[in-house]
């Protein structure tokens, strides 16, 4: 994934938007996910959309949002270190869930949920409150078993595959 942080060096949301996350997306397998720039919208290109109802109902965008094949496919928010992924992984999965609601039934291109503060990164599906991957920073490594299992949720190859089976349902 190119130059190692240490957790002292990542201070703010941003160090882990610019010295983790970034570089995770678009360095190639097996050392990262592979995404091209294309295929990375930041915040000055995502919609705010409402998310919540009642009391918590709040206009929201994520970090990143992942398009492939003009399909939104993954969500990304990214917190500081001192700060828990938990409520930013519930938002995210909101903010999944008003994408998908856009498209008929049963078809759910932005599947995919990953939040990390620096020092964890977690995984869901946009329809499940648990977790699914749990890795810790220092485990980014192609040797390791859960940074494979997060490549296997998470690559341009995989959900390629899965937008591919998406544009199938909508074409039908």
């Amino acid at each position: 994934m190119g130059k190692k942080y240490k957790i002292s060096e990542v201070h703010t949301e941003s160090d882990v938007e610019q010295k983790i996350v970034y570089r995770l997306l678009t360095t190639p397998a097996p050392n990262g996910l592979g995404y091209s720039d294309a295929d990375i919208l930041t915040k000055p290109n995502i919609k705010k959309l409402m998310i919540d109802k009642g009391v918590k109902k709040k206009l929201y965008y994520p970090d990143y949002v992942i398009v492939v094949d003009g399909l939104p496919s993954v969500i990304i928010e990214a917190k500081a270190p001192s700060e828990d992924i938990v409520e930013a992984a519930r938002e995210a999965r909101l903010y999944a869930a008003e994408i998908n609601s856009s498209y008929k039934r049963n078809i759910n291109p932005c599947s995919k949920v990953i939040v990390t503060n620096g020092v964890m990164i977690e995984t869901y599906y946009w329809d499940e409150d648990k977790s699914n991957i749990s890795l810790n920073i220092k485990d980014i490594n192609p040797t390791t078993p859960s940074f494979d299992e997060f490549c296997k949720f998470a690559s341009k190859l995989q959900i390629s595959k899965s937008v591919f089976e998406c544009l199938k349902l909508i074409k039908k």
